[in-house]
């Protein structure tokens, strides 16, 4: 038993050096949430947590033998997070890491990729699936791996509210978490109510936290044919259109602009067709312009549908010149001048409409009538017209209409443009324009430059513009959550989750006694921070405030949906504005699958890590060497006890 005891203390040895602690530290105070998770292997096949900071310098120790490999994920609120990966090497001290990069693709949307529906044609009353395909709008740089742990799958994924409309009018919205590179199907069920072909369109919203100022917004249509129910005794639809109160025929003279008006009964839709200016969809009741009318024989047809049918009404115009007389064709035809026209292309009308009111007929130097306030949305339509006549007969071709809000957006311009279209003479076009007034806006009156440019068949150019004014004001003691956030949605075995607020001053006063609270009483959770002063100036850093927390569920939560409230207060008690975060609690299966495996390249880790390893402890160097005093001493005994036995 004796003689074993010097190989005992050598495996002792020998498995001191090869299981070895590894510590990295990670320097700096940092603003942004660090989460520390090992791996089993190089490619991280699961994870383990480690270690969580907020803020602060952060250090977390692994111990194993041979390489270690460890994950971290960095993110804050509103910022693109980046994740790492290291392997440290006991034989070197060095380590190589990894680094995953996450962008915004360059039109920062999360395109509509598809609209399919189960059925292109139901009757009235019968349920159509209607699936749309979303694309995130972020992607992974393509050169790292593409995996995180399944509780910061909602911190790696976009917010994308997803809507669902039917002839332009909203019918179901659904907010979606959509992970980086990646695309989701998302399905929405509708009945229609009304016979006749509906236009099925899903659009993508990206929320504010995008960071960019491209177009936030992506739409795609298909339609729905929906033929009448039968046998349930539904009214006949009617419909009935004037041209100047006349069901015509009638006759006016060219140059002349006259008003289309029309009424319906028992009807769902209606549909203009002919020689409107603007065709397809109508409303069931309403009026609008001919448009300048030239020497011809226009005809305006409305066709409106309803659960008992369809039914329709046409009117027919003759035009003549001015004289009363038709002109004769000239025996020798000539081909029109533009040379010193001016005024061909006209801003004909503008309207703007801001909440539920709206401004019409708005001209050159005049002020909406209504102000705006931070986050309010400005809806233009602004009508254009080739005022070219009949006998002059030359299109206006590959027309753009800008708007642009001149400063609004922190000193920055928000700009808008239209693609390119033509007008034949007399005909005319409403462009819309939809502006999200900043949520950083200052009190001010800020100038909508709109204009509009084409040319015409014989090359020569044409213009015209017009400024309008926009007056932005604030309330009072106006303070919003611009973000709220709950990671993950859902918990099982892992039960920390975070909970991270993003609270602007979007009012017209500075604040000295905000109150932040998150709380859920049967969760245990109560967080609170009171005296926060907030900035009314945008410009001033304390104008928002950032708040990240960490929350333990207890283990003897049952499962089901559980509400987080989060509050704000102005005045300490006085309520400014609040949201509800939904939080999953699930039972802790037995066993987890395996999470799919990723290809890991190397690259440069990006701040400065310090790797000790355990060869650089004194207290370790010590033991070694008192460890090896006592084998050598051990060995000497039995040596000199072997010698007194042989001696004997």
């Amino acid at each position: 038993m004796i003689k074993t005891l010097p190989f005992l203390f050598f495996l002792v040895l020998i498995a001191s050096v090869i299981a070895y602690p590894v510590t990295v530290q990670i320097t700096g105070d940092r603003s942004f949430t660090q989460e520390v998770y090992k791996c089993p292997d190089t490619s991280c096949s699961s994870f383990t947590f480690i270690s969580s900071s907020t803020g602060t310098a952060n250090s977390y120790t692994m111990t194993g033998s041979g390489s270690q490999v460890f994950a971290e994920f960095d993110y804050t609120a509103g910022y693109l997070p980046h994740a790492y990966f290291s392997l440290p090497n006991d034989n070197t001290q060095n380590f190589n890491s990894f680094n995953i990069q996450f962008s915004k693709k360059s039109d920062c949307k999360a395109n509509v990729n598809s609209v399919s529906l189960s059925s292109s044609s139901v009757a009235v009353g019968q349920s159509v699936t209607i699936t749309a395909n979303i694309q995130s709008a972020s992607q992974f740089n393509p050169d790292g791996p593409q995996k995180v742990p399944g509780s910061l799958q909602s911190t790696y994924s976009d917010n994308v509210d997803v809507q669902f409309l039917v002839n332009g009018a909203l019918q179901q919205s659904s907010s979606q978490q959509i992970g980086f590179s990646s695309s989701k199907d998302v399905s929405f069920s509708y009945a229609p109510s009304a016979a006749g072909t509906h236009t099925i369109q899903v659009q993508s919203l990206m929320s504010n936290d995008a960071k960019c100022s491209s177009s936030l917004t992506s739409s795609a249509s298909t339609s729905l044919t929906v033929t009448s129910a039968g046998g349930g005794g539904a009214a006949a639809p009617t419909a009935d259109l004037d041209v100047d109160g006349s069901d015509g025929p009638l006759t006016v003279n060219d140059g002349t602009t006259h008003t289309l008006s029309w009424t319906s009964t028992n009807a769902d839709s209606c549909t203009a067709s002919g020689s409107w200016l603007t065709t397809g969809s109508k409303s069931t009741s309403g009026s609008e312009s001919t448009g300048v009318l030239s020497i011809g024989s226009p005809s305006y047809t409305l066709t409106c549908t309803g659960t008992g049918g369809t039914a329709s009404d046409t009117v027919a115009v003759s035009v003549v010149a001015a004289n009363g007389t038709t002109p004769t064709t000239p025996t020798t035809p000539t081909t029109p001048t533009t040379t010193g026209v001016s005024k061909k292309l006209i801003i004909n009308d503008i309207d703007a409409k801001i909440g539920s009111r709206t401004d019409n007929n708005l001209e050159d130097g005049d002020t909406i009538s209504r102000d705006a306030r931070p986050g309010d949305t400005l809806e233009l339509e602004i009508e254009i017209l080739n005022n070219f006549t009949a006998s002059e007969d030359l299109d206006i071709e590959d027309i753009t209409v800008t708007a642009t809000i001149e400063g609004i957006d922190d000193g920055d311009d928000l700009e808008d443009e239209s693609s390119e279209f033509d007008l034949r003479p007399g005909r005319k076009k409403t462009i819309k324009f939809d502006f999200k007034v900043p949520l950083r806006v200052e009190e001010d009156s800020f100038d909508i430059v709109i204009e509009a440019e084409g040319e015409d068949e014989n090359g020569t150019e044409h213009s015209d513009d017009a400024t309008i004014e926009l007056d932005v004001d604030k309330e009072n003691n106006q303070i919003i959550f611009s973000r709220a956030s709950l990671s993950p949605l859902s918990v099982k075995c892992s039960r920390v989750i975070s909970i991270g607020a993003e609270l602007l001053n979007i009012g017209s006063n500075e604040q000295h006694n905000v109150v932040y609270e998150a709380k859920n009483s049967e969760l245990g959770i109560n967080i609170r921070q009171a005296n926060i002063e907030m900035s009314e100036d945008i410009d001033e850093d304390n104008n928002e405030f950032i708040r990240a927390d960490k929350a333990q569920i207890p283990d003897t939560a049952v499962s089901g949906s559980y509400p987080l409230e989060l509050t704000i207060f102005y005045d300490t008690d006085k309520k400014a504005d609040s949201k509800t975060l939904q939080l999953a609690v699930e039972d802790c299966p037995e066993a987890q699958a395996a999470t799919n495996k990723s290809i890991i390249k190397p690259i440069k880790r990006l701040y400065p890590v310090k790797q000790v390893s355990i060869f650089d402890n004194p207290v370790f160097l010590t033991l070694a060497i008192l460890l090896l005093l006592i084998l050598i001493l051990v060995t000497i005994y039995l040596i000199v006890k072997a010698n007194e036995k042989a001696g004997e």
